[in-house]
Parts: C-alpha cells; structure tokens; sequence
C-alpha cells in the first residue's frame, strides 16, 4: 500500500511540474485551412468527408473529371495542421498510410510541392488538381477557386 502511494505522488508531482514548465501542452495558434484549386476547376465545393477521402485515396469524380490532390510541403505548420486535422492521422502516419496503399493497391501517391512558385504552376497547368493553404492567403488571391473551407478549433 505504502508503495502504491508513493508510486501516485511520484507520478502526480512530475506531471505537476511538466504542466508548470509549459513542455506537456501548449495550445497551437492555428488557421483555418482552404482546400484550393486553379480557376478552371469545374466544381464548385467539396465537402470534408471528400477532401479527407481524395486524400487518403479513393478515387472521386465531379462532373465527369477525377479530382487529383497534391501535397502542399511549402509550409511546415501548414501541412501538418492539414493531416492531424483533416486526415485525422500524424505526418508520419500519413506517409506510411500512403506507401502501404501504393504498394497494396498500386498507383502513385499524390504529388508534393515544396515551393509556392511549384504549386502555382501545377494549379495552372492541371485543371482537376487541388491543394490547400491557409485561407486568409487563400482570400487575399484572385487567380484560385476556394473548393472547400475547413474551420480549425
């Protein structure tokens, strides 16, 4: 008994002290995020259950066209505020998801851009394609649809 109470102290006076210096949890200031395409992309929206569904891939197609993803690496914070909360998983998690995917079902992974000036060009030049950023960058641009807007808490 006198072990087991130690054993509780011990344990309850280290979470203690990690909450009092800040290294257990720190709330994140996070954005909302907009699912973006080029401003010839024929759909108008897209829900979140779809955007989580093309980017776990499974096939979807709007108006006779298949809707491909790619991946947004341009900002650190941005992709994976993206995965935890849209594709419900870690980065980590979703890298592995995708590779056993491949090597299961075949096919290819989506594409990843690292540079906004990459991302750009892609929307441009391939109408069916979709990404995201965070929304107020997504506003303050003409030259993109705005597909889907996914609120953050």
């Amino acid at each position: 008994m006198r072990k087991c109470m130690l054993l509780c102290r011990a344990i309850f006076l280290t979470g203690s002290m990690l909450l009092l210096s800040g290294q257990v949890y720190s709330e994140p200031n996070i954005e909302d995020i907009a699912v973006i395409a080029g401003e010839q992309f024929e759909v108008s929206e897209l829900t979140f259950r779809e955007v989580r569904k093309i980017y776990l891939g499974y096939p979807l197609t709007k108006n006779g066209s298949l809707v491909v993803p790619f991946i947004n690496k341009n900002d650190p914070a941005l992709y994976e505020a993206f995965v935890r909360n849209v594709l419900l998983m870690s980065p980590k998690s979703y890298q592995r998801y995708l590779i056993s995917r491949v090597f299961q079902l075949g096919g290819k992974p989506p594409e990843i851009f690292l540079t906004p000036t990459e991302l750009n060009d892609h929307l441009e030049g391939n109408r069916d394609s979709i990404t995201y950023i965070w929304f107020k960058d997504a506003e303050e641009r003409s030259d993109i649809r705005i597909v889907s807007h996914i609120q953050l808490d």
